[in-house]
């Protein structure tokens, strides 16, 4: 079992955390198993999510066990949308977070740096206004965090305190920009009892991001 779940985890590996497949409905005992054993392995990779994801992938195996391939079903994508849902500390475009995102969890999404700046700089490098669609392509492809509400708001960028000043200022310096509310941010997470492991990874994918997309050099 442990071997076979250790291949599935390689295999997933190239694809990210994020690469968790729709289980949908499961018909056999063999198809039931396999998804356990792929999601098992995937659960491993999430600190967060595992621990809720476990409780119902064991469940699931114990249904399964008893020959009860429909509860298993049911217990089996319980723990994939578990896997799936944002975490705080998830780093990815902006779209990506929101289309994971789960009603009520208390967690937002924030644009680092602001997403006034980076528009900003690219009106600024294109020489005119973005059209809408640009807009929204831009907004949606953008790297964000997954934040406490309370954090997201403490941030040096949340609502007024992103004056038309400062957001000038960073559209010609983003990464400077990027600096300063991730340090902001690192405060403000540890601060509230995150641990700072976490934090400094989820910092480092999104400093990686950015570069990777062109927003910071």
């Amino acid at each position: 079992m442990d071997a076979h779940r250790n291949e599935l985890l390689a295999g997933a590996i190239p694809f990210g955390v994020d690469f968790v497949p729709v289980v949908g409905d499961i018909k056999s005992f063999a198809e039931a198993k396999s998804a356990i054993d792929y999601l098992a392995a995937m659960a491993g990779l999430i600190p967060v999510a595992g621990d809720a994801a476990g409780k119902a992938i064991k469940a699931a195996e114990t249904a399964l066990k008893k020959g009860d391939v429909a509860e298993a079903s049911k217990l089996i994508n319980k723990a994939s949308d578990e896997i799936q849902a944002v975490k705080a500390l998830d780093v990815g475009s902006y779209k990506e977070l929101k289309d994971r995102s789960v009603v009520g969890d208390g967690l937002e999404h924030d644009h680092i740096p602001s997403f006034a700046a980076i528009r900003q700089a690219k009106e600024n490098e294109l020489g005119r206004k973005l059209t809408p669609a640009e807009e929204k392509k831009l907004y949606n492809n953008a790297t964000a965090i997954e934040v406490p509400k309370d954090v997201h708001q403490a941030g040096p960028t949340y609502g007024g305190k992103n004056t038309s000043s400062q957001v000038k200022q960073d559209a010609i310096n983003l990464c400077g920009a990027e600096c300063r509310d991730t340090d902001a941010l690192r405060k403000n997470m540890l601060e509230r009892g995150y641990d700072p492991k976490l934090v400094d990874d989820a910092i480092r994918q999104l400093k990686e991001r950015n570069s990777q997309i062109g927003v910071t050099k």
